[in-house]
Formats: C-alpha cells, sequence, structure tokens
C-alpha cells in the first residue's frame, strides 16, 4: 500500500464531533497465495464500505462528493 493518501470523512456520517474521523483503508486479499485482490475503504461508525480492484481509483471514488441542495430545500424568501 502507499506510505501517503488523503481520505475524505465518511460522505454518511461526516467528521466526529472532535472534527476527525476513523476510517479503516485496507487490502482484500486471496488467502492462498496473499495476492492482493483489490481495497476497500470502511465506516465502522455506520459500516458503510466502498470496494475497488485499485486503490488510486478506490480513493478518488471516495474523495469524491456531489454537494447537492434540492430546490425545496433552498431559501426562497426575498
Amino acid at each position: 500500500m502507499d506510505d501517503e493518501f488523503y481520505l475524505e470523512c465518511c460522505p454518511f456520517c461526516g467528521p466526529q464531533d472532535d472534527g476527525l474521523w476513523n476510517l479503516i483503508l485496507a487490502e482484500t486479499k486471496d488467502v492462498r497465495d496473499d495476492y492482493v485482490l483489490g481495497y476497500v475503504v470502511h465506516c465502522p461508525k455506520c459500516e458503510y464500505e466502498m470496494v475497488d480492484e485499485f486503490m488510486d481509483d478506490l480513493l478518488d471514488k471516495w474523495n469524491a462528493r456531489f454537494y447537492h441542495i434540492p430546490h425545496a430545500l433552498t431559501d426562497q424568501t426575498e
């Protein structure tokens, strides 16, 4: 695994009360020959997981954020 990488907080839980977050980044391996099958990011707070064959792709997907405010929730006052 790379020594340096960056993970955003969980897209569902957000950061903990202290502003930090606890995530698990792990390799998934074939138990017979120790071959790396892929990678997983896991949030122990909400149990959300994301898996990908390649770590760079997984990190890109995990860190991608789509901020959308539904029209019904926007302030309509003038």
